[in-house]
């Protein structure tokens, strides 16, 4: 077997592994959160977890793929690609900080004060993930599936496990939801970084900032549709119903699309990767 085919396999199989692993422990997480928190506090999370998907979707997915796409990844080339994600990520971090007051306007009067200050908790989240893209499609692109898929599994363990159900028991509602999203990026970002640490560089070479950022604002725009699409349902519930109700639609949906995104979702970056290489 060649070495691509063998770590072909091996990607796929440790996807598959991890992705049913995520399924159970997600959904384990989800019924212990349900009993420790109110839908309220479900759905009023589910508004900055929706600016968190946007921001993240629009500074990054198409991103992910053109570096993996990449013919050759040199020092120079990531140097460049993780100057360009974190110019990206902070510039939308800046922006979701600053528009927080106007986001949290569409809630009700009551909630619009927590709503605002989870949007900016968020921001800090969106800047992590910018962080930790560089690696993760570094990993990505050499099917280094058992490490990532490891580092992907420890930040839920320790993040939206965890860090969340602790905050939960404690008291603090909501914000245990956004606080234990931003440790799980976190703990990704460190995991992945600490794996690929000999490939760390950051430059500004433009003509590679202009190819990778050409190419990824083209799939971006791509996958921004699907996205809209995607959480149009539940954008027109916060601006029409209570929190609580926004919540239990949150939930329901959370679980539906946690089998997809980890089955044929994952699946489809392997074989993307493969194929790159």
């Amino acid at each position: 077997m060649s070495s691509l085919a063998y770590r072909f396999s091996s990607a796929v199989q440790w996807n598959a592994a991890t992705a049913a692993a995520t399924v159970v422990i997600q959904f384990s997480i989800t019924a212990v959160l349900a009993r420790l928190l109110t839908p309220s506090d479900f759905g009023i999370f589910a508004i900055a977890n929706v600016v968190f998907a946007f921001a993240v979707n629009l500074g990054q997915a198409g991103m992910m793929t053109a570096i993996v796409r990449e013919p050759i990844l040199d020092r120079e080339v990531v140097g460049a690609v993780v100057g360009l994600s974190i110019a990206v990520s902070l510039l939308l971090a800046v922006a979701v900080f600053i528009l927080a007051p106007l986001i949290a306007r569409g809630g009700d009067e009551a909630d619009q004060a927590l709503i605002g200050h989870l949007v900016r908790i968020m921001s800090v989240t969106v800047l992590m993930s910018g962080l930790a893209l560089p690696a993760q499609a570094i990993m990505s692109r050499e099917l280094r599936y058992r490490e990532l898929k490891l580092a992907q599994l420890a930040g839920i363990l320790l993040g939206t496990g965890g860090t969340t159900i602790f905050l939960a028991i404690r008291g603090n509602g909501a914000w245990s939801l956004a606080v234990g999203y931003l440790v799980n990026m976190l703990v990704v970002c460190l995991s992945c970084w600490w794996r690929v640490r000999d490939r760390w560089a950051i430059s500004w070479v433009t003509s590679h900032i202009v190819r990778i950022g050409g190419v990824g604002a083209k799939l971006t725009f791509l996958y921004f549709l699907d996205l809209i699409w995607k959480q149009l349902p539940l954008i027109a519930s916060y601006l029409r119903f209570p929190a609580s109700e926004v919540g239990i639609y949150q939930r329901s949906q959370a679980i539906v699309d946690l089998g997809i995104q980890s089955t044929i979702g994952g699946l489809y970056i392997v074989f993307f990767s493969a194929v790159s290489s």
